[in-house]
């Protein structure tokens, strides 16, 4: 169900941006509260997207509570992670 235009719709996101940018400068605490409130006024596609890009951020706690949040029962990869795949 990758969507490349819901993907690019999440990252245009202000909370989101914000988020990315909390994450690389590591501000982790300020970065989840983002994610947080982000959440509640998504689709569920637009959930499964953000969950992704949390994910691919390094914000794997935040990744897991989207996918959680969202009831992505069957995304395994999101709500339990590998922790050192190499």
């Amino acid at each position: 169900r990758y969507d490349p235009e819901v993907e690019r719709a999440v990252r245009a996101r202000p909370a989101v941006r914000r988020a990315l940018e909390l994450e690389a400068v590591g501000d982790s605490l300020n970065a989840r509260r983002e994610w947080h409130h982000l959440v509640a006024g998504l689709s569920r596609d637009e959930q499964i997207h953000a969950a992704y890009v949390a994910q691919q951020a390094g914000a794997i706690p935040e990744s897991i509570q989207i996918a959680n949040a969202a009831m992505l029962r069957d995304h395994v990869d999101l709500r339990f992670p590998v922790a050192y795949p190499d």
